[in-house]
């Protein structure tokens, strides 16, 4: 049975100290929770509290861009396509029981750690807190909309070598915004995210015929 998922709390001293973390710090909270065993999805988003939109979010697709692991684009855009919707709601993160209950290796944990700090290496000193109006809830539900919009592009299985990177690049530029309040960085995320749909939908036809010679060399 799929539980409702959980209001968003009033913010209190403890959830405003929880928002000034920064990436690395819940990156070491995990792996220290973790403790060199396997964690669920659903004992992250506990670790990370009301940031695990955003944390997690990078977290899986950070695969994209360092370190492809064939076979996880649908699900992995699947989850993060319901961690969009959360921020378009406004609530807390949350997942299905059988996606929540998912458990991540030690050693897969460690990968995707390894390769969100190499993505921050790059990414860190760009990032600061600008134009915060457009990172305030009143802005969650586009966000949230953009943030969908490229899950669905992450998932569809296009058999085009590294179809997965131009989604990640956008899901990376608006979870950021998101976590380091960066309006800058949402705005870039929004107009790739235009520029990315913009392709798909006149790659209509030749993305239809190559997953219908892959079906038709499958079956």
């Amino acid at each position: 049975m799929i539980t409702e998922p959980p209001a968003t709390p009033p913010e209190t001293p403890e959830t405003r100290e929880i928002h000034n973390r920064r990436l690395a710090d819940d990156l070491d909270a995990l792996l220290k929770d973790a403790n060199g065993q396997s964690i669920t999805l659903a004992r992250m988003m506990e670790v990370l509290g009301d940031r695990g939109h955003a944390v997690l979010i990078i977290i899986l697709t950070a695969p994209f861009l360092v370190l492809p692991i064939p076979g996880i684009s649908t699900a992995f855009g699947a989850a993060i396509f319901l961690l969009g919707a959360c921020v378009m709601l406004s609530i807390r993160p949350w997942l299905p029981k059988f996606i929540a209950r998912r458990e991540l290796s030690n050693e897969k944990l460690q990968r995707l750690v390894n390769g969100v700090e190499r993505v921050l290496n790059k990414v860190e000193k760009l990032l600061k807190p600008r134009l915060s109006p457009l990172t305030s809830k009143a802005w969650h539900w586009s966000i949230g909309l953009s943030l969908c919009a490229a899950a669905v592009a992450l998932a569809l299985p296009i058999p085009i070598p590294w179809n997965n990177v131009p989604p990640a690049v956008v899901l990376m530029f608006l979870a950021f915004g998101l976590l380091e309040r960066d309006g800058v960085a949402l705005l870039i995320g929004h107009a790739l995210n235009i520029i990315l749909w913009i392709i798909l939908f006149l790659m209509g036809d030749f993305i239809l015929q190559m997953l219908q010679k892959v079906w038709d060399k499958v079956f």
